[in-house]
């Protein structure tokens, strides 16, 4: 349970906290921050895109650990496992059905390859933004593509092409 102080703090409205981690450091809002109990104001002193990039530069750095600490928590939890499996499973079904359906649309001739959608290059890949959709993609390189997925790009058009 929150301390009538912190509550306090959370009604009074959006309140802005420091993050000394940022390059340079900036004020955030709160939701910008993971909760603490042990703090002051409840949230970490990282933002939340601080905290992620520490962990994924530690996990980069310590590659056998992190392998051992996975292999500890597959031990420990097997039916999560099995459960984030079959969901996985599940998922990837769904992405192999879409690009079959997109492939064969190819092949058929009834779409056509288009040039990537941000930088013209002739050999692109076909980007679904929605895979219950499967004829509803954008062209990218490969280059754009994985930028895509890692949720850089912001120029994409709004419409995909079909």
């Amino acid at each position: 349970m929150l301390s009538l102080k912190i509550w306090e703090f959370y009604k009074s409205g959006d309140h802005m906290k420091l993050c000394k981690a940022c390059n340079p450091p900036r004020y955030k809002p709160l939701s910008d921050f993971y909760v603490n109990k042990s703090s002051k104001d409840g949230h970490q002193s990282n933002c939340k895109e601080c905290e992620k990039a520490k962990y994924r530069k530690y996990y980069a750095e310590n590659p056998k650990r992190r392998k051992v600490y996975i292999q500890k928590w597959s031990e420990q939890n097997p039916d999560r496992l099995l459960q984030h499996s079959a969901t996985k499973r599940k998922k990837d079904l769904i992405q192999i059905k879409a690009r079959k359906i997109l492939n064969n649309e190819i092949r058929s001739g009834r779409i056509q390859r288009l040039p990537c959608e941000v930088c013209g290059d002739l050999k692109s890949q076909a980007h679904h933004h929605d895979y219950s959709k499967p004829l509803e993609v954008t062209f990218l390189c490969q280059l754009h593509h994985i930028e895509a997925h890692k949720n850089e790009i912001t120029n994409l058009p709004e419409e995909p092409a079909a």
